[in-house]
């Protein structure tokens, strides 16, 4: 019995193929003001540990 030959995918667009690479590696948020000034708090009042 032959076996199918497997098929061969290749990247036609290096540019646009390193950027969706780049892309799914990047993570973004945006705190609130209230945590920022929860976070400053706890700065200065040298708090540690969890809320």
């Amino acid at each position: 019995m032959k076996t199918k030959a497997k098929a061969n995918y290749g990247v036609r667009n290096c540019k646009e193929y390193d950027a969706a690479l780049k892309q799914r590696g990047s993570i973004i948020f945006w705190p609130s003001e209230e945590v920022i000034e929860q976070w400053l708090e706890r700065l200065k009042n040298g708090a540690k540990g969890s809320l």
